[in-house]
């Protein structure tokens, strides 16, 4: 059986030096906290940069975004082009 594959999606302005300074780490212990429970069932990938280039390269089964109040925008913005891609969309944050 083959794994699903999770894409992790950190919702940022990602012009904003601020916001692209540090790893999403929230995002890292989810990841990890699903790897450690599903590891025959979950494939994660985490990034927080161009998420149609991720979209492309990972070919995920589902994509979790996760934003704080002012990136909702982004966040819309990012679950718009994976429903359009056909892919589930799970937000948090």
């Amino acid at each position: 059986m083959s794994r699903l594959k999770l894409l992790l999606f950190s919702s940022i302005d990602e012009s904003s030096e601020v916001e692209t300074r540090y790893a999403p780490i929230g995002l890292a212990g989810l990841a990890a906290v699903v790897s450690r429970e599903f590891p025959d069932t979950w494939e994660v990938r985490i990034a927080n940069r161009d998420l149609a280039a991720c979209l492309r390269a990972e070919r995920p089964d589902v994509v979790g975004l996760s934003c704080v109040s002012q990136n909702y925008h982004f966040a819309r913005a990012h679950a718009r082009m994976c429903r359009a891609a056909g892919l589930p969309v799970l937000l948090g944050g």
